[in-house]
């Protein structure tokens, strides 16, 4: 590679993509392109007058992403866009100014979602402890009381519940947030 050359290659259209500010937009069109949409504009001699446009991003601000056709917008081409560029980690958010705009940008580094801990409030937290210390007590009673066997292994069988409870519980407060 030689100083006359982009140190990031070139994209698509064989754009040169000179800094980490061309490589992010490139890689912002290739998600939606991947996802089967269009860029707006001339492209090997053909000119799409519908599609999407990708601009921004410089100063470390956010890219601006927006459909060029009415008849896509109303088809949901914007939603669909945000669909696939967050799936790929993009953090969307309408631009406040333009409500027809998104604003794209990288998530920050740092563990995945699902190594997060879960932000769950006060009263939901207690609840799920409760089950599980309930489910713990039940457990360790069904074998230290002197009870019949199918006392115990009604008791067992209701700790395992209460525990598989929380633990469900857990698993779809994290799918659903």
């Amino acid at each position: 590679m030689s100083e006359d050359d982009p140190r990031y290659g070139y994209g698509s259209y064989a754009w040169p993509l000179w800094n980490e500010h061309d490589r992010s937009g490139e890689s912002i069109r290739k998600v939606l392109r991947r996802a089967g949409f269009h860029d707006f504009g001339e492209h090997n001699g053909t000119a799409n007058t519908t599609g999407f446009v990708v601009e921004g991003g410089n100063d470390g601000k956010p890219f601006s992403v927006w459909c060029c056709d009415e008849t896509q917008r109303e088809a949901g081409h914007p939603e669909l866009y945000a669909v696939a560029l967050t799936a790929a980690g993009w953090i969307i958010r309408l631009d406040p100014g333009l409500d027809q705009v998104m604003e794209v940008c990288r998530a920050p580094a740092g563990p995945p979602a699902s190594a997060m801990p879960l932000d769950l409030d006060l009263t939901t937290w207690l609840l799920l402890a409760a089950v599980l210390f309930g489910g713990v007590v039940l457990s360790v009673l069904a074998f230290t009381a002197d009870l019949p066997e199918f006392a115990r292994l009604f008791v067992l069988a209701v700790a395992t519940v209460g525990v598989l409870a929380a633990v469900v519980g857990l698993w779809a407060l994290r799918v659903t947030r």
